[in-house]
């Protein structure tokens, strides 16, 4: 300021006394809106980087070459997303501490396993974990790890009612992340395949997994019954009505789908004409049959 001549001498030694009080908050894709989608975007943007080079060969830097990356996230109702699965998982998980006491469930947040079961369980997750990741980079002897696990440290662990910075073991922090229910949810418009909203989970600092792009769990036959009595209700149909019981394939591109999309019968067999109520009621049984072959019959409603 003193060489553009914006200062004299006097001012520049008066303000080059004066001690500097800075703020130093780096942005992080930790933190602030659609996390998991932006953690989703990178990665996606590195290996776009990867196939597709400059005319020199050289890959693009997602970071410093200027790349305008637009998606279709839509930032109003990405807010709407994240406050409704942050709102409502609070008050599920309310209720699940409430019903998971140590004098109602011992070992909560299991049910139904013994001692020996929850240690490997915790074990295995431990394999995966960030902490061990690095340990084994470095070339330390898989004991030495376990053992670091049950060394009490201090760390900061996600709650619902903000974060807790406390000490205790990293197998600890393990079993009390166990705890938490996890939610994801994303929207899509049917008609272009835009995604509008994308949250992964609950909190994207202390609960790295996506579960949109990576939950493999299905859910199953759940949403049937809303299918059929979509169907009941839109389109008039009767439970007596038949249909074909056949490979029905949406084709590509008509509803934004890359590729054509075949849902297939659980047996892959076709060729029958069932009626909804049997297709429904014939659904639940052979749910019934599978879940007996692992030992856990459900009624069928």
């Amino acid at each position: 300021m003193l060489r553009n001549g914006l200062i004299n001498k006097e001012e520049k030694d008066s303000l080059s006394s004066i001690p500097l009080k800075i703020t130093y908050s780096p942005e992080s894709h930790r933190e602030g809106m659609a996390t998991y989608f932006r953690a989703y975007l990178q990665e996606f943007m590195k290996k776009w980087t990867r196939e597709n080079p400059r005319q020199d060969g050289t890959n693009y830097n997602i970071y410093r070459d200027g790349l305008n990356i637009y998606t279709t996230i839509d930032s109003r109702l990405q807010g709407i997303a994240e406050t409704a699965v942050s709102t409502h998982m609070k008050n599920l998980q309310n209720e699940f501490f409430s019903q998971n006491t140590k004098r109602r469930n011992p070992t909560a947040p299991f049910l139904d396993l013994r001692d020996g079961e929850i240690d490997t369980l915790l074990e295995r997750t431990a394999y995966r974990t960030e902490r061990w990741r690095k340990m084994r980079n470095a070339g330390v002897e898989k004991e030495t790890i376990l053992a670091s696990f049950h060394k009490k440290t201090s760390m900061q662990v996600f709650s619902w009612k903000g974060e807790i910075d406390t000490v205790m073991t990293p197998m600890d922090s393990i079993r009390y992340y166990k705890h938490f229910l996890r939610s994801a949810m994303m929207s899509m418009e049917p008609q272009t395949g835009h995604v509008k909203a994308w949250v992964g989970g609950l909190n994207y600092k202390h609960f790295q997994y996506d579960q949109v792009k990576q939950g493999r769990r299905q859910i199953g036959s759940t949403f049937k019954p809303f299918l059929y009595a979509t169907a009941i209700d839109q389109l008039k149909l009767s439970p007596c009505d038949s249909l074909p019981d056949a490979l029905f394939c949406i084709e590509p591109m008509k509803h934004g789908n890359v590729d054509a999309w075949c849902p297939k019968n659980s047996g892959d067999k076709y060729g029958r004409t069932r009626t909804l109520k049997n297709a429904l009621a014939n659904l639940c049984q052979h749910r019934k049959r599978q879940n007996h072959g692992h030992g856990r019959a459900k009624t069928c409603h």
